[in-house]
């Protein structure tokens, strides 16, 4: 296990250092970016400019426009002189700045290369350590959940206290519960659907598998707080709304008596508390026995 964790570790510290070197590229092309933007102005202020003016010169020779030497003299030619040195050591600058930014590139791309070469061999031995560690432990009969190892009995425990089977569902917000059950019909065989927070008319899943489409509605209530009977008749109305088969009234707590009497008459099931823990057992834990499930 040691020996796992120090793999780990190096594998860790490996790829925060290929970040930096990325990084590291990534300010080194932004900086010559910054240095040809500066060319730029560079090149169109002694270059592009002069050749402007003489242009503007030329037209005024062609048409005999007076002081056209003197403008030519003192307007183009001296400061195209002036600044001659200028603008060939601004190319022999950029020249040099690529050739600059192109060996560090290479130097860093060549260091990266060298990351990932040490990294995939420690991950192939990482991967060696894992696969030996975990055949020691199922020899020893226990079973991975998550990254624990236990008994079955013990993980199935874990798996009791993650799904909030040990709490009656305590850990989980109200719209954590309603995706709870989505995925608990998910197991089921139905494709679901969330609906919208507010405004739900009384469904917060709908369920369908092949032409059976199931309107469900999700409280997570404290032990006593019992559904009322018009609790159960707003979800009876949204079936229409839905256009729904039947419906589903899943709760944490419990209905109320004149609440089950609803139920005898009308195209809905009511699940409580000890229903809902039953299915989840059911579709969780016993059918997927030792598997690794998802905390929600």
């Amino acid at each position: 296990m040691e020996t796992i964790e120090q793999y780990k570790k190096e594998l860790s510290e490996i790829d925060i250092e290929i970040i930096h070197k990325q990084n590291e590229k990534f300010l080194l092309q932004k900086s010559n970016v910054s240095f040809l933007s500066w060319f730029k102005i560079v090149f169109y202020l002694f270059i592009v400019l002069p050749i402007g003016l003489f242009f503007i010169y030329l037209f005024i020779v062609i048409f005999s426009v007076p002081f056209g030497y003197w403008f030519f003299d003192n307007i183009v030619i001296l400061p195209f002189n002036q600044y001659g040195i200028f603008i060939l050591l601004s190319f022999l600058l950029i020249i040099f700045s690529k050739i600059l930014v192109y060996n560090n590139n290479k130097k860093i791309d060549d260091e990266i290369k060298l990351l990932n070469s040490k990294r995939l061999e420690l991950k192939g031995y990482l991967d060696q350590e894992v696969l030996t560690f975990e055949n020691e432990q199922r020899e020893k009969g226990l079973v991975k959940y998550k990254d624990m190892w236990g008994k079955p009995n013990q993980v199935e425990k874990w798996k009791e206290i993650d799904l909030g089977l040990s709490n009656n569902f305590l850990n989980l917000s109200p719209y954590e519960f309603e995706d709870l059950i989505s995925k608990l019909f998910k197991k089921m065989g139905y494709s679901t659907i969330v609906t919208k927070r507010s405004g739900d008319f009384g469904a917060d899943v709908i369920a369908s598998k092949g032409e059976e489409k199931i309107l469900i509605e999700a409280k997570k209530y404290s032990e006593g707080n019992n559904i009322t009977p018009q609790q159960v008749q707003r979800t009876l109305g949204a079936i229409y709304k839905y256009k729904a088969d039947k419906a589903i009234f899943i709760t944490t707590s419990d209905f109320s008596i004149s609440a089950k009497e609803v139920e005898r008459e009308a195209p809905i099931e009511l699940w409580n508390k000890y229903i809902l823990k039953k299915m989840i057992r059911k579709y969780f834990i016993e059918s997927e026995g030792v598997k690794n499930i998802k905390s929600y």
